[in-house]
């Protein structure tokens, strides 16, 4: 008897050890060994790293997760992204950790913010969130969300609104006319965060998660590629490729290595929004749709409303993948003007030299040759001065008849339909230029020593 009484105490007290521990560590009590997710947020914040984050989140959720550790090393980025990122990190019902390994400016800082917990390695720092563009509208509204998102997390509001608006005065914190950033001391006095941690050990040991496995969800290749894609540096450049080659491939006759090119480059740049989840079905859509319309172009006379429908159609399907942001725009702007300075500079520099002959007319019509048939090592006649009719469109290059003989030739930059009748201005032996006209001047007032065009120009 005095055994099972012995037996039952010894129970008692096992059961209310138990009830305590789990009382004092409840995510440990739920998990006999706790899971840890950890996010690694780095470089700059985009909707490629937003969809990563999703993911991650969503995995934690449903493997009952005791925590997720948000590790922040960010100089900012977009943000329609950091709120993305804010707003699933606040509804979720797993514990949240920021842990600030270098830097959580800008958009970083609202991600820091958002976490249940905070944690801040030395030598790091939190802070200038000042929004671009910088209006009063954009302000205020970033200013409200980095408000509203410390006031959640039982922070000071006033110092959130300090980090993104200069205007704001916060006495024996930040003078009137600079933007709040605070180091990692500073942010632990001032309550933005809450333990100091120099690596991830530490961060699990401040925040009573001793021992439990840590999953560290990396990025699939295709989320790497639409960050890749989705850099503000990389864009531009990848849309100017694509731009360059296709007015390049429309310049030349048939179907080449400039289009390819051009049509690789759009790939990427679509398949890489697609990732991150900002082009659907539809925006790809508009985009072959603009491709389909210029290959329609390519094989009627003239550049009218099939290519104008076409180049508009491309340009929308790419504003619409890059998601309607001001930093979207941007992008699509850089990338045009660099399309037009780049196609400037081959038309001006380029064709004289013959470079632009030899890149584009990499095949070669049967026929005589350009040079007339002429007898071996006989030195071949000159053609400027004459006239000709082109046999292909000249966009600018193309192949023209001069006196029974296919000449492969340039414009000057002109656009010349099939069949209208040109004139050679200059033959420097590997180039032959030629432009409008029957080779006759224009007396016209204003216009003295022009060569007269033998047909209305479009």
């Amino acid at each position: 008897m005095r055994r099972f009484a012995l037996g039952i105490a010894l129970a008692a007290a096992f059961a209310m050890a138990a009830g305590a521990f789990a009382a004092a560590f409840p995510e440990a009590a739920e998990q006999p060994n706790p899971q840890v997710y950890v996010v690694e947020l780095n470089g700059a914040v985009e909707q490629a790293l937003a969809r990563y984050v999703t993911r991650v989140f969503d995995t934690a959720e449903r493997e009952k997760a005791a925590a997720v550790i948000v590790e922040i090393s960010t100089p900012g980025g977009r943000i329609d992204s950091a709120i993305a990122i804010k707003d699933r990190i606040v509804r979720s019902p797993v514990k949240t950790i920021a842990y600030v390994r270098d830097h959580a400016w800008s958009a970083g800082a609202l991600i820091t913010l958002s976490a249940e917990k905070v944690a801040m390695a030395p030598g790091s720092s939190i802070g200038s969130a000042e929004p671009r563009p910088l209006d009063e509208k954009v302000l205020s509204a970033w200013r409200a969300e980095l408000e509203s998102t410390a006031e959640r997390r039982r922070r000071d509001p006033k110092l959130a609104a300090g980090m993104a608006d200069a205007g704001i005065e916060i006495p024996g914190v930040k003078e009137k006319g600079k933007l709040l950033n605070l180091t990692w001391k500073r942010a632990l006095e001032l309550g933005i965060s809450d333990a100091t941690a120099a690596d991830r050990d530490e961060v699990l040991a401040s925040f009573g998660l001793q021992g439990a496995r840590v999953v560290t969800e990396r990025q699939t290749p295709a989320e790497r590629l639409a960050r890749f894609v989705s850099n503000p540096i990389v864009a531009p450049v990848i849309l100017t490729i694509g731009f360059l080659g296709m007015v390049v491939e429309a310049m030349t006759p048939g179907f080449g290595i400039p289009g390819l090119v051009g049509l690789s480059a759009f790939a990427l740049y679509f398949g890489g929004q697609a990732a991150a989840g900002a082009a659907g079905w539809e925006v790809a859509a508009l985009f072959l749709l603009g491709v389909l319309l210029l290959t329609v172009e390519a094989f009627m006379p003239g550049f009218g409303v099939f290519g104008f429908s076409g180049i508009a159609s491309m340009i929308l399907s790419i504003y619409f993948a890059i998601a309607r942001s001001g930093q979207g725009i941007e992008m699509l702007l850089i990338a045009v003007a660099a399309s037009a300075l780049a196609l400037l500079v081959a038309v001006r520099f380029g064709l004289r030299r013959g470079i632009w002959r030899r890149l584009t007319l990499a095949s070669t019509l049967s026929g005589t040759s350009a040079r007339g048939p002429g007898e071996p090592g006989q030195v071949p006649e000159s053609l400027a001065g004459k006239t000709g009719i082109a046999l292909t469109h000249l966009r600018p290059a193309g192949v023209v008849e001069i006196d029974g003989m296919r000449v492969d030739v340039i414009t000057r930059g002109e656009f010349i339909d099939r069949g209208q009748t040109v004139y050679v201005l200059e033959d420097s032996g590997g180039t032959v230029v030629v432009t409008f006209g029957d080779g006759q001047r224009d007396d016209t007032p204003g216009k003295p020593g022009r060569i007269r065009a033998s047909y209305p120009r479009r």
